[in-house]
C-alpha cells in the first residue's frame, strides 16, 4: 500500500501548539497538526499584518508575495489528510478544493 503524506507549512500563531488547540476546541474542531517534519521558508513571500482581528483585537498575520524574501515556518504532517480546521483558521471557505 502507497503511503502519502500531507503537510502543511505553518507560520504565526498556528506554530503556537497551544493556541491552536484552544481554538479547535472552541470551535468544536479536531487538532489537525501531526509530528513536526522540518523547519521550512516559504520563498518570495513576506510575513505582513494586513487584517485586523476582532477576536484578538489587533493584527492578523499573513503572508504576501515579495520578491526575495522568504517567509519562515515550520511544515507539520496533517495525518488525517483533513485541512479543513486549518482552513477555517485562515477563513477560507467550505467550498475550497485541494489539489490531491
Amino acid at each position: 500500500m502507497e503511503r502519502h503524506l500531507r503537510y502543511y507549512f505553518a507560520y504565526g500563531s498556528n506554530l503556537n501548539e497551544a493556541d491552536l488547540k484552544h481554538w479547535c476546541e472552541k470551535k468544536g474542531c479536531a487538532y489537525p497538526l501531526g509530528e513536526k517534519f522540518a523547519n521550512a521558508y516559504l520563498p518570495d513571500t513576506e510575513l505582513v499584518f494586513n487584517y485586523a482581528s476582532p477576536e484578538r483585537e489587533g493584527g492578523v498575520l499573513n503572508i504576501r508575495h515579495r520578491l526575495g524574501q522568504a517567509t519562515p515556518g515550520v511544515l507539520f504532517n496533517v495525518p488525517s489528510g483533513d485541512y479543513s480546521a486549518l482552513d477555517r483558521r485562515r477563513g477560507l471557505p467550505a467550498s475550497i478544493s485541494r489539489l490531491r
